[in-house]
C-alpha cells in the first residue's frame, strides 16, 4: 500500500469513528429505569412516596423510578410471577423471603454497601436478612416492640386495676377469664392457629419463641420443639380457647378482624400495638378510655417485633443503582418522615435521637406509644413470620398451623399436636 494510500484509510477510520461518536452519547445519556414496588401504602401515603421518589430523580439525573403498589395479600405471589418471566422489580418491599432463598434470586448487597452503610442498621434485623453469608435486602421500618393496647373501661367494669394491664402471658390469660367472668366481654384479642402462609397468620410460634423454645436444634437439621415447656404453653392456648375465653372465630379470623373486636369494644386488650390507633377515631379510643402499656412477653423477657424489608432482585440491570435507591428510601431522613405519619419504628437507631422522639409527657396515645417503644428495655425477638428461618419456612409453618389447628377443635391433644408437627418437620428438614 501507498504512503498516500495509508492515509487515505487512516482519514477514513477516523471518519467513521467521529460518526459513530454522537450514537455512542446517545446511549450513554440514555435513562436508567428502576422499578420499585411497595405494599399497599399508595391510598394513604401515595403523594409523600411520589414527593421523594421526584426528589431522587432530581438528584439523580438519568435515573428514572416506576413506582407499583401491590396489595398485600398479592404481593408473594406476583413477585414470583415475576422473578418467573424475568421482570422482577428492580427494589421490592416483598413477603416470601424464605422461598426467594430456595430460589437464589437476590442480590447480596453486601457487594454495594459500605461498612459503615451496612452499621447504620440495627444489627438484628441485618442479621435476620443473612443467610449463608449473604444479606439479601435492608431492612426499612417495624413495629418495634409493639405496646398493648387496652380498655381501662373495661378493666374497671371487671374490677381490675387499669394501671395494672398484664405484662406477661400467663397474666393476659388469667385476666381475659376474670374480664369474661365479670363482664361477659373478651380480654385478649388475638387470631390462633394460623399458617404464615397468610399475611395475617397466627402466633404460636411467635409465643413459643418468647417462651424460650427453640425452633430447630444448633445444626438447623430438626425441629426441636417437642418439649415439656413447648406442651405446657399450648396446653394454656388451647383452654383459653376451648373454655370459651378467645372468640370462637379467632380460629380463621385475621388481625384485622381482630383489631376490629377491640375498636368495637367487645374486649379490654389487643396485642396488635399502635396499628388499633391508626383504624380508628379518636372519640372510640376515647370512649374505651384506651391506653398504652409495654408489651407482652414470655418467659425471655423479650417483645415480639416484625419488619419490612427492601431486596434487590438478581435480575435487575443496574444493581448498584437499585441498591443506592434502596439507601434512599431506608434513609434515617426518609424513616424519620415515614414516621411522623405513621406510628412505626425505624431500623436506623440513629433516627431514634431525632428530638422529635424526646417525649417526657405524652400528650396523645401516638406519643405514648411512641414513648414506650423506644424507652423497652427488654430487647425483641424477630417472629418468623418475618423472617423465615428457613428456605421451606412455608412448608414448616403450614404443618405446624394443621396441627394447631387440630389441636383446638379438639381433634388432638397438644403432646400430639406437637409430635406430629415434628414428624413432618424432621422428615422436610431431611430433604433439605
Amino acid at each position: 500500500m501507498s504512503k498516500m494510500a495509508k492515509v487515505r484509510v487512516s482519514l477514513l477510520i477516523t471518519l467513521i469513528v467521529v460518526m459513530l461518536l454522537p450514537s455512542v452519547s446517545v446511549l450513554a445519556a440514555e435513562d436508567i429505569t428502576l422499578e420499585f414496588w411497595t405494599i399497599s401504602l399508595a391510598g394513604p401515603f401515595g403523594d409523600w412516596i411520589r414527593g421523594f421518589i421526584a426528589d431522587y430523580e432530581n438528584a439523580h439525573p438519568g435515573v428514572k423510578i416506576n413506582w407499583v403498589d401491590v396489595p398485600g395479600a398479592d404481593v408473594a405471589q406476583k413477585y414470583l410471577a415475576a422473578v418467573s418471566a424475568g421482570i422482577a422489580p428492580d427494589v421490592g418491599n416483598i413477603y416470601g423471603l424464605a422461598k426467594l432463598v430456595e430460589l437464589d434470586v437476590l442480590v447480596d448487597v453486601n457487594q454495594y454497601l459500605a461498612p459503615e452503610e451496612r452499621a447504620a442498621y440495627d444489627q438484628g434485623l441485618m442479621d435476620a436478612l443473612t443467610f449463608n453469608g449473604k444479606t439479601l435486602g435492608l431492612p426499612w421500618y417495624g413495629e418495634g416492640a409493639s405496646p398493648l393496647v387496652y380498655s381501662r373501661k373495661i378493666f374497671k367494669e371487671a374490677g381490675l386495676d387499669p394501671d395494672c394491664p398484664p405484662k406477661t402471658y400467663d397474666e393476659a390469660m388469667e385476666m381475659s377469664r376474670k374480664i369474661k367472668d365479670a363482664t361477659g366481654k373478651f380480654g385478649l384479642m388475638t387470631v390462633i392457629g394460623q399458617s404464615n402462609n397468610k399475611v395475617d397468620g397466627g402466633q404460636e410460634i411467635d409465643w413459643l419463641l418468647q417462651e424460650g423454645v427453640n425452633l430447630f436444634t444448633p445444626d438447623g437439621k430438626k425441629a426441636a420443639f417437642n418439649t415439656p415447656e413447648a406442651v405446657e404453653v399450648l396446653t394454656k392456648w388451647r383452654d383459653l380457647y376451648r373454655d370459651g375465653y378467645l372468640p370462637q372465630e379467632a380460629l380463621t379470623a385475621v388481625w384485622s378482624e381482630a383489631q376490629q373486636w377491640y375498636i368495637g369494644g367487645r374486649g379490654a386488650f389487643t396485642l396488635v400495638g399502635p396499628q388499633v390507633l391508626n383504624r380508628t377515631t379518636p372519640e372510640v379510643l376515647e370512649a374505651l378510655e384506651t391506653d398504652i402499656a409495654y408489651p407482652i412477653t414470655g418467659k425471655t423477657g423479650k417483645a415480639l417485633t416484625h419488619f419490612q424489608y427492601l431486596v434487590v432482585s438478581s435480575q435487575s440491570k443496574h444493581p448498584q443503582e437499585a441498591v443506592d435507591f434502596a439507601l434512599y428510601v431506608t434513609s434515617k431522613e426518609l424513616q424519620l418522615e415515614f414516621i411522623k405519619q405513621v406510628a412505626i419504628f425505624p431500623s436506623r437507631p440513629e433516627v431514634l435521637e431525632d428530638p422529635y422522639f424526646d417525649v417526657e409527657n405524652p400528650e396523645t396515645l401516638r406519643d405514648k406509644s411512641r414513648m414506650l417503644q423506644v424507652s423497652w428495655p427488654g430487647g425483641s425477638v424477630v417472629s418468623p413470620t418475618a423472617i423465615p428461618p428457613s428456605t421451606i419456612w412455608p412448608e414448616l409453618a403450614e404443618a405446624f398451623a394443621r396441627e394447631t389447628q387440630r389441636m383446638y377443635t379438639g381433634q388432638i391433644s397438644p403432646e400430639q399436636a406437637l409430635a406430629n408437627a415434628e414428624r413432618v418437620w424432621n422428615r422436610l428438614l431431611s430433604k433439605q
